[in-house]
């Protein structure tokens, strides 16, 4: 058994399985001169709004108006005129609708990293979240990621992307570990809202394997891997 430390986001304890999500990269779109870039964007952020305000829409009658609010700012995001401003150049000078997109996020995200303001560098993923919702759309691929599974399990992921985690339910993620985030960031306040136990390890993708089974101690800030049961029973018995 390991025990490994890392911060806490929201508190708990959790047992199960581990499952790895692991980002799919997309691809750089390069379609043909032929179409026209700036329709393909458009289409794109019409697709991306309309998916968030569904989103918007569900999350507030399901769970909260502060929960919605965070897609509500996405669909900002995705139309922010430092963005779309230097992606139209950015097209204009022959890239594609993908590239273009990509460039122009990316520079703002570099932006918000250089700034001394633990506030706007927590905006960062949400920044990231709503540009890769745009990206796939370019790509006419699936956004949306659905994770049920027949037992709980433990979800270990590179980033805490909100549109990840607020489709995360207990009756398939028992706990969450992400290799990297914040207590402020909105998908902080998504897993406390939904009360499934997480902490923040870095490192954690090179610290555990697909098969692994793990123990949350988020009352605790630790992660105990391939915990033997006797060890998990004991654990359980005495938090209750």
């Amino acid at each position: 058994m390991e025990q490994i430390s890392g911060s806490i986001i929201n508190r708990g304890i959790a047992f199960g399985k581990v499952y790895i999500l692991r980002d799919n990269p997309l691809r750089s779109n390069r379609t043909a001169k032929q179409i026209n870039q700036m329709a393909v964007l458009k289409a794109a952020l019409s697709n991306s709004s309309e998916q968030l305000d569904q989103l918007a829409r569900i999350t507030h009658y399901e769970m909260s108006e502060g929960i919605s609010i965070i897609f509500e700012a996405h669909k900002l995001m995705i139309s922010d005129p430092l963005i779309l401003e230097r992606a139209t150049t950015l097209i204009n000078k022959g890239l594609s609708a993908y590239d273009a997109y990509h460039q122009a996020a990316n520079e703002v995200i570099d932006t918000f990293s250089k700034l001394d303001n633990d506030y706007m560098k927590n905006r960062i993923i949400d920044i990231e979240d709503a540009a890769e919702r745009v990206l796939s759309s370019i790509e006419n691929v699936q956004y949306e990621i659905e994770l049920h599974f027949p037992t709980p399990r433990l979800l270990i992921l590179d980033k805490m992307k909100p549109s990840v985690l607020i489709n995360c339910n207990r009756d398939s993620i028992s706990g969450i570990i992400s290799a990297s985030g914040s207590y402020n960031q909105h998908s902080g306040t998504i897993v406390r809202m939904k009360e499934i136990p997480t902490l923040v390890i870095r490192n954690i993708m090179e610290q555990i394997q697909e098969n692994d089974r793990g123990l949350i101690d988020g009352d605790q800030g630790l992660f105990y891997r391939n915990p033997t049961l006797d060890f998990v029973n004991e654990l359980l018995k005495e938090r209750r």
